[in-house]
């Protein structure tokens, strides 16, 4: 069942549309619709959502209508290809719909109005002495990301939808990226970057979640996260960032969650913030020192940039995104980790050497034990002697 007839049965399609005139000098292609709509008192934006000639039918809510006509008309001229008309319903961006008591409107080529629930074909210019409209008028935002009110309610009552925002759907391949293990992994030849979906993909499939029959989406964390593979969202860096792989220009955050809202469904955010990433946590605690920088490391490791922070938008050769930490030849002032800079015993995929503190680590002494665990937890129920090291003191 489409979104349309849905919000129809719950009683939000609009009625009570009030005539009125047609704009003068308004030519009409054969090939093309010209739709005038005679929109409700109090909208203030009208979308037509339509499909041509059977086809699929626009993302909710739809095109602007926002052509202008003379006063108290929407109006869009929509190419019809080699179809004979088009099925449309129209909405305020906001809930409230049209949908021509869920029957929709059929609507031929040539110029058409519709005002009142009452559609005439093949219209007459009526509107004399109305203003010639400005033919560059100011472009309007797009209704679809208009502010919309919270929505409240039991989430008992949801039907919820979950999606883990990195691997549901690519909205916008400009923002997607691979990470350091985009090869090893075998992502690259599957053509498969690591970090893909993003928001773009939330938004243009809301109608799909609406028309499943969902009232609420439930998205994977949306802080700035890193690791090599973080797209699940859980590998926080940055809690007060929103991941940049995640937005796209003219889709945000707070976009995405507009779009929901005026559509009726609600958002549940994740986030997790009872562990960060093994970078740390921005604010809390970043350790800045990890090991020794040698001649086999020194293309792998950063050097610090003043200034400079971690930003998975900018990846090298390798994949790997500058992150302004500082490895060191020799030890530096300060240090906590244990046994820093001594040899392992063992060697990286490369050959290379590897030290100890060469990445963090809960069981280094690396971060602080007032912040951090000092030990891994291998299960829900897991405990580490003290003796290990394994102690939390938290701050009086």
């Amino acid at each position: 069942m489409r979104i349309r007839r849905r919000l129809a049965a719950l009683g939000l399609a609009a009625a009570g549309l009030v005539a009125g005139l047609l704009p003068v000098g308004y030519a009409v292609a054969a090939d093309t619709a010209t739709v005038f709509y005679k929109p409700p008192g109090g909208w203030t934006t009208t979308n037509i959502h339509y499909s041509i000639g059977g086809g699929p039918w626009t993302n909710v809510p739809g095109a602007a209508m926002d052509e202008a006509p003379c006063a108290g008309w929407a109006r869009k001229t929509i190419d019809l290809g080699s179809a004979a008309s088009l099925k449309a319903a129209f909405n305020n961006g906001s809930g409230a719909w049209d949908n021509n008591g869920t029957h929709d409107y059929v609507i031929g080529a040539g110029r058409t109005t519709i005002a009142d629930g009452v559609m005439t074909a093949d219209a007459a210019d009526t509107c004399e002495g109305e203003p010639e409209p400005d033919p560059s008028p100011t472009p309007t935002p797009d209704p679809a990301y208009a502010p919309a009110t919270i929505l409240g309610g039991d989430p008992r009552k949801d039907a919820i939808y979950f999606a883990m925002t990195a691997r549901f759907f690519d909205g916008d391949p400009a923002n997607n990226r691979g990470g350091s293990q985009h090869t090893k992994s075998g992502n690259a030849t599957n053509d498969d970057p690591m970090f893909r979906g993003d928001f773009k993909d939330l938004a243009d499939k809301l109608d799909y979640i609406k028309g499943l029959g969902f009232s609420a989406l439930w998205i994977t964390p949306v802080v700035l996260n890193r690791s090599d593979y973080d797209y699940h969202g859980y590998h926080g860096r940055d809690f007060y960032r929103i991941g940049p792989r995640l937005e796209s220009d003219g889709v945000s955050y707070q976009q995405v969650i507009d779009r929901a809202h005026a559509m009726g469904i609600k958002i549940y955010q994740d986030v997790v913030y009872n562990h960060s990433s093994r970078w740390g946590a921005k604010g809390l605690y970043t350790p800045t020192v990890y090991g020794v920088r040698d001649s086999d490391w020194s293309w792998y490791y950063d050097e610090k940039v003043t200034g400079k922070d971690y930003n998975p938008l900018e990846e090298n050769a390798q994949g790997k995104s500058c992150n302004g930490d500082l490895w060191s030849t020799t030890e530096p002032a300060g240090n906590t980790c244990r046994d820093w800079g001594k040899p392992t015993g063992g060697t990286s995929p490369q050959g290379y050497k590897l030290y100890n503190c060469q990445w963090p680590s809960p069981t280094s002494a690396m971060f602080p034990a007032t912040s951090y665990h000092q030990c891994w937890i291998g299960n829900w129920e897991g405990r580490t002697p003290a003796a290990a090291g394994c102690t939390r003191t938290w701050p009086t």
